[in-house]
């Protein structure tokens, strides 16, 4: 953090993901917004960011993969706002041959990457006999030079139709999964933390810049929306911007969102994929 004619400068980390570019990065960069905060926004590669948040703890605002907030809850505060939750899409499991669901512990996966909310729901319904991990935009290529019996693709706006087009076949939907065990709230895919070295009342005008860049974008579409197309790599125009309608708790995660952020803490938990329940607290 720095204070300048804003009152307070402070850097952020996103990843290279055009929902982040959407909302939050191309507001950050107009020049335009009122705050007293000044955001400077940089990008990392997904999994980078995840360790570099989670073993080094040396950036002061970021993302992260919700589902890894217990490993550093007691530094950082977790945002209300530039939280993605969703109850229409999430990872999948493709294969080139059709597999029943109960075969998946015989076979090879193909994972992006053990720090993407997206294999952490895999792990909480399913388990591969061997993972083998690839860039997330080469699991179809690994399944379709078998390298790996199934590939599992985490949720994008390219997700939908691109597996389609490759002539897989979807043989397990996470998201149905999570309803089954979870019911109505939605799943928690990224969340923004903060360190907690700031007071509340600084953390309060932080989240209200992210609530700003938000209203920004929105009233600014079509200018936010080629911005972000940048990074949407194979996407349809149109498949981006019906996911950009399903980001329902990015200006405020609501208490829905923050009981869904507990439950899948719990869930993790009684099938010992973690070690604690971390308070969850949002700013």
């Amino acid at each position: 953090m720095t204070m300048s004619n804003y009152g307070m400068e402070i850097k952020s980390y996103h990843y290279y993901d055009p929902v982040h570019a959407y909302f939050l990065v191309y507001g950050f960069n107009s020049g335009e917004l009122k705050s007293r905060v000044k955001i400077d926004p940089s990008y990392e590669e997904f999994d980078t960011l995840n360790r570099r948040v989670i073993e080094k703890m040396d950036v002061e605002l970021s993302a992260i993969s919700s589902v890894n907030y217990w490993k550093v809850a007691d530094h950082y505060y977790i945002l209300r706002s530039g939280s993605t939750q969703r109850s229409d899409v999430g990872a999948i499991i493709v294969s080139k041959k059709r597999y029943r669901k109960d075969e998946i512990g015989d076979l090879r996966i193909a994972i992006p990457g053990r720090s993407f909310s997206g294999y952490f729901y895999y792990r909480l319904f399913f388990k591969a006999k061997e993972e083998v991990i690839f860039r997330f935009d080469r699991i179809m290529d690994a399944v379709i030079n078998g390298d790996a019996d199934i590939g599992l693709l985490i949720p994008g706006p390219a997700l939908t139709s691109a597996y389609r087009r490759y002539n897989l076949i979807k043989i397990a939907d996470i998201m149905e999964e999570w309803k089954r065990e979870a019911g109505d709230i939605p799943m928690p895919m990224g969340s923004y933390v903060l360190k907690r070295d700031y007071s509340v009342e600084e953390a309060v005008e932080i989240r209200k810049t992210f609530q700003e860049s938000i209203e920004y974008a929105r009233s600014h579409r079509e200018e936010a929306f080629s911005y972000a197309m940048n990074l949407a790599k194979g996407a349809d125009p149109s498949d981006f911007k019906n996911f950009l309608d399903g980001c329902r708790s990015i200006y405020d995660m609501g208490e829905n969102g923050i009981r869904a952020i507990r439950r899948v803490h719990e869930i993790a938990k009684e099938r010992g994929l973690i070690d604690k329940i971390p308070e969850i607290d949002p700013i």
